[in-house]
């Protein structure tokens, strides 16, 4: 989600696995994400360097579903 224009940018449907991950990063690239705003699974840190990402819902897409 681009916060500054409230535009998705990418996504992926899926479990937190790695054959959603990947897509997910290759989707974004052409973007030059350089930082990433996770939830806390394990997934992530296989993909992303330390520095890539934060943990937390502070800078995350908000929405009304939850299944």
């Amino acid at each position: 989600m681009d916060h500054a224009t409230n535009t998705e940018l990418a996504y992926t449907f899926g479990r937190h696995q790695d054959q959603v991950v990947k897509p997910l990063k290759a989707l974004l690239k052409p973007f030059g994400i350089r930082r990433y705003y996770t939830d806390d699974w394990r997934t992530y840190t296989r993909y992303l360097d330390a520095e890539q990402y934060t943990v937390g819902q502070q800078n995350t897409q908000k929405s009304s579903y939850c299944p």
